[in-house]
This record gives C-alpha cells, sequence and structure tokens, in this order.
C-alpha cells in the first residue's frame, strides 16, 4: 500500500472518531450532550441520561407535589451520558427477578446507587433522520410495587434501534417518600404519581426537540408500572400528555394496588 492511501486512510479515520458527540438544546435549561450507545458497528442509538424534569425534592419540597415552573438550569453544557441514582428505597425490595434487568445497564448491581436527588428521565433516540412526522415516542414506567425500582431496570436498545420509536424511562419518588400522607391537606400523597405525570408534561414539551412527535405519545408499563399507566388513563388531568397506552400484567383496579393507595394525584395539575 503507497504512503498516500496510508496517509488518506489515516486522516479519514482521525477525522471519523473525532465526531462530535450529539448534544440538544433544551429551552429554559441548557443545552445536554449525550453519547452513542451501540451493540455492533451498525446497530447504533443516542442516548441522553439524567435529565432534570423537576426541582429536586429536597428540604420544604420533601412530601411536596413536584416542582416544574422553575426548571433546573445550567450554563455549560451538561454531561448527559451515565444514569443519575435511583430514588431511595431499600435495596432489599429489589427482588431477584429485577436483578438481571439491572445487570444490563449497571456494571455491577452492587455498586447500584441510591439519591433523594433523583427526579431525572432519559431519552433514547434512533440512529438518524426522523421520519417527516417525527418519531414515535412511549414513555415507559418501570415495576416494583411502588417500592423499589430503576429506569435503568430495562435496556431501551433493541425496542429502539428495531422499532425506530423514541424511548424516556425515568425516576419517581418510590414508597414512603412518595406516597406518605396524612390523609389530609398537610400531606396529600402520591407524589410518586405526580413525579410522573410531571415527567410526562416534560416530554410533551420537549420530546420535539428530540425528533419526536408530542402528538403521538405512548405510555408504557409493567407490572406497578402497568398500574401507574391505568391510573393516568382514568385521570383527567393526564389525558392531554399522552395518546395511547399499553400496560403488562397488571391494572389499576387491582384489589392489592388500590386498597392502601387514595386517588388524591387526580387533583395534581
Amino acid at each position: 500500500m503507497s504512503k498516500l492511501n496510508l496517509l488518506c486512510m489515516f486522516t479519514f479515520c482521525t477525522c471519523f472518531a473525532a465526531r462530535d458527540p450529539p448534544t440538544v438544546k433544551i429551552p429554559d435549561q441548557g443545552v445536554i450532550m449525550g453519547r452513542e450507545v451501540s451493540r455492533s458497528r451498525v446497530q447504533k442509538i443516542i442516548g441522553y441520561y439524567g435529565i432534570p424534569y423537576a426541582q429536586p425534592p429536597l428540604g420544604p419540597l420533601r412530601f411536596s407535589p413536584p416542582v416544574t415552573d422553575d426548571l433546573p438550569t445550567w450554563e455549560d453544557v451538561r454531561n448527559a451520558t451515565e444514569y443519575r441514582p435511583s430514588c431511595l428505597q431499600n435495596s432489599k425490595n429489589i427482588r431477584e427477578e429485577t436483578k438481571p434487568f439491572l445487570n444490563l445497564t449497571y456494571p455491577s448491581f452492587n455498586n447500584f446507587s441510591m439519591d433523594e436527588d433523583c427526579l431525572y428521565l432519559n431519552v433514547f433516540v434512533p440512529h438518524g433522520k426522523p421520519p417527516i412526522d417525527g418519531f414515535a415516542t412511549i414513555i415507559w414506567f418501570h415495576p416494583g410495587n411502588f417500592t423499589a425500582g430503576s429506569p435503568a431496570m430495562w435496556n431501551p436498545h433493541t425496542l429502539v434501534f428495531r422499532q425506530r420509536i423514541i424511548l424516556v424511562t425515568l425516576a419517581w419518588r418510590l414508597s414512603i417518600m412518595g406516597f406518605f400522607t396524612t390523609m389530609d391537606g398537610e400531606a396529600p400523597g402520591n407524589y410518586g404519581l405526580m413525579d410522573q405525570q410531571a415527567a410526562m408534561m416534560w416530554v410533551k414539551r420537549n420530546i420535539k426537540l428530540f425528533g419526536g412527535n408530542p402528538d403521538n405519545i405512548c405510555l408504557m408499563g409493567y407490572g406497578t408500572g402497568g398500574v401507574s399507566v391505568g391510573l393516568h388513563m382514568i385521570n383527567p388531568s393526564s389525558r392531554e400528555y399522552f395518546n395511547k397506552a399499553i400496560k403488562l400484567l397488571r391494572n389499576a383496579v387491582m384489589p392489592p394496588m388500590t386498597q392502601h393507595f387514595q386517588f388524591t394525584f387526580l387533583m395534581y395539575h
């Protein structure tokens, strides 16, 4: 091979390797930098991780509805290439059947982390140009009996790559942090469901920036994630944020799921 050919090949490889990472500018928040997620040289999607959809539920915002009218902002490009910690939960509640899901996305289940500052979502986008009317979008609610779980419980690659849809996964407050109630106006409860609705609002407002169609959004959930889908289907204030729904395994009116929960979240908008 001639020196000229070697030089051309080196130049091409250098330029290819130096391709800029994907970025998206979110109005009223800032610019995020995602990363390419690939299973092979041709099976690639784009992932944007850890995007805040509400103010951190800390201090006076604990046991309160999510604050979405003043979202977190940043000036520099935000590194959105790794999952944020999951919401607080008892790790013993993460049953054996959920561990394989976590092992798909976490290098080691032992490194699984949690934080009270956890209201973040992740957006996975097909590689390439979107269709004229934009990608359909699925918002996925994880299982876990409202006491455990993580947005990293499901590897998004196959669905996004093969079906060419956008997938959004999210964390919301769990257990006592998400469902404690005094049964009155002091702490009405169901903050976890309100968090889900806040994320739905964020997706409806911003998914077009990722090539999605804001008028083609589907809710999807497995187990108690399916219960969440059913609750939003009967919640009038949620209906404007999605167009379709897929419930897997469970529904909103199963007695074990409803006997200990009040539907106060129906009043949140």
